[in-house]
């Protein structure tokens, strides 16, 4: 008799089940081993290999977990965005949300995010039916973006602190530029798309379409 025959349900059962099995029906004797190499992963310590009972239970011995765990790698974005002039920060920005999110910019034919052309604001986009090519560019102002964070942390006060203390600043800065950055593109695209569900009427959810999309993405 085997779990499967005995209980009518999945093959491989958990840990706490086959043992609740062997203790039902075999006084405990039996081995549950990996599903995947059928390596032990519990020796039966008893010597009644006549009341002994094999179980392959849904769970992967730590050879296999290491083997799966290597097997993991991260997804490559699904779009090459050009970032001109470049800009490697905005680059690691535009890459982590394409991997977590595939298809992000390229379902709307987005192929530019073009820096620091001399606004005011921190990004914008453009209704240009003469030239639609230009409206495939989101504009990121991101000098403005890091001067103003640069600005509110107090950067000028690094003579006064320890080495270690810069580094925090230093990396509490970039994460806050980052999440800027982020939730920049994701307004902009906010107003994209709202542009183009309506080409008739442009932009005509104004701010709201654009902030929905920001808090979708959680910036």
């Amino acid at each position: 008799m085997n779990w499967y025959k005995f209980s009518n349900k999945s093959k491989y059962p958990t840990r706490d089940e086959a043992r609740d099995f062997l203790n039902k029906n075999y006084n405990g004797h039996g081995t549950l081993q990996c599903y995947q190499c059928k390596s032990n992963i519990e020796n039966c310590r008893c010597s009644r290999r006549d009341k002994h009972q094999v179980i392959t239970i849904n769970e992967l011995c730590y050879k296999c977990k290491q083997k799966k765990t290597a097997q993991i790698t991260s997804p490559e974005p699904s779009v090459t965005i050009n970032v001109y002039p470049q800009e490697p920060i905005v680059k690691e920005v535009i890459d982590e949300i394409e991997m977590q999110n595939p298809g992000y910019f390229k379902n709307l034919g987005v192929s530019e995010i073009r820096l620091n052309t001399g606004g005011s604001e921190f990004g914008h986009v453009e209704y240009n039916p003469q030239d639609p090519q230009r409206q495939k560019i989101i504009f990121l102002e991101f000098n403005n973006i890091k001067r103003i964070i640069e600005n509110a942390v107090g950067t000028g006060d690094y003579q006064n602190v320890s080495s270690d203390a810069k580094e925090q600043i230093e990396a509490y800065i970039k994460a806050e530029v980052k999440r800027q950055i982020g939730a920049t593109l994701a307004h902009e695209k906010g107003h994209l798309q709202d542009l183009y569900q309506n080409p008739e009427n442009p932009f005509s959810g104004g701010e709201n379409a654009a902030e929905q999309e920001t808090i979708r993405m959680g910036f």
